[in-house]
C-alpha cells in the first residue's frame, strides 16, 4: 500500500503543478474541501482521484504528528515518569481519553471520506462502488488467495525461494485492482451518476 501512495504522489504532481498556474490558495482549499466533503454522488476524474488519494495519505501522518504531542503528555501525567503515582494523574486520563475520542473521530471521518473518493472514481466509468468491489474487487481478492493458498500447498511457501513469487502475485493483484481507478478513462459524457467528470478539479 505505500507503494501505490509514491505512485499517487508521483503521478499527481503534473496535476498538481497545472493547480498552481491558477489562484493558488483557493484552488488548493477547494480541492482539500471536495476530497474530504465526504459525497457519495458525483464523478471524479483519473488525475484527480490520483491528486485525493495522495491527501488521504498524506491527512493521516498529520493527524499524528498533531496528537503525539498530547499522547506523550498523557502518557508521563499517568505513569508520572517512573515517580509513583503523580497527582496529575486524573489529568492525565481525561487527556487520555479525550486524544482517544479524537483519533476514533478522525479514523471515521477519513474512512468515510476515503469510501466517498473510491466510489465517486467508480461512478466516473458507470460502476457503483458497491458492485465494484462485490463484482471485481472481491473475486480477485479470492482468486489470489486460492492461487497462494494453492502454491503453498504444491512448493511450501515457506521455502525463501517461493518468495519472489508471492511478490509477484501481490502486484499483480494490487495492480488489477487499482489499474482502472487510476488509469481507465471515465465514460463520455453524462451517465447515470451525473455529468461528465472535468478534468480540473474545479470547472
Amino acid at each position: 500500500m505505500f507503494n501505490l501512495h509514491i505512485l499517487n504522489f508521483s503521478l499527481s504532481c503534473c496535476f498538481l503543478d497545472n493547480i498552481a498556474s491558477l489562484n493558488k490558495g483557493e484552488k488548493m482549499r477547494e480541492l482539500i474541501k471536495d476530497a474530504f466533503c465526504c459525497s457519495f454522488k458525483g464523478r471524479i476524474g483519473r488525475l484527480r482521484y490520483m491528486v485525493y488519494e495522495t491527501f488521504a495519505a498524506i491527512i493521516p501522518y498529520v493527524i499524528y504528528s498533531i496528537i503525539a504531542p498530547f499522547i506523550l503528555t498523557a502518557v508521563a501525567l499517568i505513569s508520572g515518569n517512573g515517580k509513583g503515582t503523580p497527582m496529575l494523574e486524573p489529568f492525565g486520563w481525561v487527556l487520555a481519553v479525550l486524544v482517544l475520542l479524537f483519533a476514533i473521530g478522525a479514523f471515521a471521518f477519513l474512512t468515510v471520506a476515503g469510501f466517498s473518493i473510491f466510489a465517486r472514481r467508480c461512478h466516473d466509468f458507470n460502476w457503483s462502488g458497491l458492485g465494484y468491489f462485490f463484482l471485481y474487487i472481491l473475486p480477485l481478492g479470492l482468486l489470489y488467495f486460492l492461487l497462494s493458498l494453492i502454491y503453498g500447498a504444491i512448493f511450501h511457501i515457506q521455502d525463501s525461494k517461493s518468495e519472489p513469487v508471492i511478490v509477484i502475485l501481490s502486484l499483480l493483484y494490487f495492480a488489477a485492482i487499482a489499474g482502472p481507478l487510476y488509469f481507465r478513462k471515465g465514460t463520455p459524457g453524462p451517465n447515470r451518476f451525473g455529468d461528465e467528470a472535468p478534468l480540473l478539479p474545479i470547472a
